[in-house]
């Protein structure tokens, strides 16, 4: 059977989508996140637990999370996405509040 240019074009499109698809699964499966867990209590996020201590000293679990990147938080799912936007080992600015007292400090995502 003979391939029309049409269906030769289109057979080429899709196998290169499917190459850039495959070389792109690393990046799916090692996903950065945040070097703590977080809940959601009265309307606040807050720090549930810390995951890596290296990668955010100043952070205690209880703290409030205010902004991540100058972006406000809702929920804790938030956090989740803000994250999948960077790259592993990247550093973001975060405020939290501790005992009523805002702070800013650097963590970096793992």
């Amino acid at each position: 059977m003979r391939l029309t240019f049409r269906t030769g074009f289109f057979l080429a499109v899709d196998i290169a989508l499917l190459i850039v698809c495959l070389l792109h699964i690393p990046t799916l499966l090692d996903r950065p996140q945040a070097p703590f867990e977080l809940t959601k209590e009265d309307g606040h996020v807050f720090i549930d637990r810390i995951l890596d201590p290296e990668a955010c000293p100043d952070l205690k679990e209880g703290d409030e999370l205010l902004l991540w990147g100058g972006r406000s938080l809702p929920t804790p799912q938030v956090v989740e996405l803000f994250a999948d936007l960077s790259s592993i080992r990247d550093q973001v600015t975060i405020t939290y509040q501790r005992f009523g007292t805002p702070h800013s400090t650097t963590v970096t995502l793992i």
